[in-house]
């Protein structure tokens, strides 16, 4: 099954950064030889924040070449060290489809790798890194693939096929979870694997809360994220006096929409549209409530715990239950299940004493999620990994 590296938020992980970090720093004076991003797109999203915080982190260190599939508007600044490649792809009209096209993009995706002539190339969204792994067959350039997507999400046969026939091929796997990377282990003779979680940062300090009356859920408005089931809970909460304010945008708006007028809660819950700045609703924010269904990792809840704020979430595949002990941190419910959702909103909005301690909690995990110590972790992994390969 191939060696693992302990888990997102283990101590041994934090003490071997802990440790290794004086050496890191030592060499950021100094720029080291070519790493090598490969990532679809950097518009905004979960995988495409993390990509260009490891590459900002990076380039202190190294060159840092950044190949994105698709010539797409970056939604993420990047340090000026941070070379951008692209294949030049534009989404909906030049992907790929036919053999032919498939075949000239692996070609065109080795060729620029080969030219650049990485220690590493590290590989984002397990269709990518099937596309990656392909490519650079037999090129003695070592990948390192970095799996997002929960393992309970439908993918089409022919992804599946590709990647569990191709992930033995990488010279390591990044996991965000325990749960995603014993799933892939069970499928896949994979070298070596390790977890680390998102880089998080927080999006204000604890000490700026000024929380109001208010439940706050940001995501997208798709169905994964099932915010029709936490439009469900809030109509059910018996605390009188709270809003539900909504962040993000998406498909299911109308619907949504819809949902609330029928609730006759159109005067307490607030659409706020997609923000890029959200510091102001977090400061408001009494608490945070997530409903997906399923998730590789919840980055919103994550970013809301570090920030302070008391969370309840669904117990969803996979991430919430690693950040959250139920009761201690925060609540976890039963996926799916809106009316215990509810009461544990309830429990959060009506007991302050027991709101402030699992927000005081909850901003703990700051520390283990913090942007540095990711990067290095996945910085060091990626090394080793790749340094094994070439043995």
């Amino acid at each position: 099954m191939g060696s693992s590296v302990r888990g997102p938020l283990s101590c041994a992980g934090q003490q071997t950064i802990t440790v290794l970090r004086p050496l890191i720093k030592a060499h950021r004076t100094q720029v080291l030889d070519p790493v090598a991003i490969f990532i679809p797109t950097l518009t905004a999203g979960g995988a495409e924040r993390v990509a260009s915080i490891l590459a900002n982190q990076w380039c202190q260190s190294h060159q840092v070449k950044l190949i994105t599939y698709f010539n797409e508007a970056h939604f993420y600044t990047l340090d000026p060290r941070v070379e951008v490649l692209s294949l030049g792809y534009v989404p909906n009209r030049r992907q790929p489809g036919r053999t032919v096209d498939v075949a000239l993009a692996l070609a065109a995706f080795r060729r620029k790798v080969l030219k650049i002539r990485p220690r590493f190339v590290l590989s984002f969204m397990n269709k990518y890194n099937a596309f990656a792994l392909a490519s650079l067959w037999g090129s003695g350039t070592p990948v390192i693939v970095s799996e997002r997507d929960s393992p309970t999400e439908v993918l089409p046969r022919l992804r599946v096929l590709a990647r569990d026939s191709l992930y033995p091929g990488a010279a390591g796997a990044i996991f965000q979870t325990a749960a995603a990377q014993a799933f892939h282990l069970g499928r896949s003779r994979i070298a070596r694997s390790t977890i680390i979680p998102n880089p998080i940062t927080r999006i204000i300090e604890p000490s700026e809360r000024t929380p109001e009356k208010i439940v706050l859920s940001v995501g997208r408005l798709v169905g994964k994220k099932a915010v029709d089931h936490l439009i469900r809970a809030f109509g059910a909460m018996q605390t009188p006096g709270w809003r539900l304010m909504i962040c993000g945008d998406g498909p299911m708006r109308a619907t949504l929409d819809a949902q609330v007028s029928s609730l006759g809660l159109s005067s307490r819950v607030d659409f706020i549209g997609a923000v890029s700045d959200l510091r102001p609703f977090y400061k408001r924010a009494g608490m945070f409530a997530f409903s997906s269904l399923y998730e590789g990792f919840p980055n919103a809840l994550a970013e809301a715990m570090v920030s302070g704020l008391p969370c309840v979430s669904y117990d969803c595949p996979t991430g919430p239950s690693e950040l959250i002990q139920d009761r201690v941190n925060g609540r976890l419910v039963p996926v799916g299940d809106w009316i215990s959702l509810a009461a544990a909103m309830d429990e959060v909005a009506a007991e302050q004493v027991t709101a402030d301690r699992y927000g005081e909690a909850s901003a703990t995990l700051a520390r283990a999620l913090d942007p540095q110590t990711i990067a290095d972790r996945f910085l060091e992994f990626c090394d080793q990994s790749a340094q094994k390969a070439r043995q």
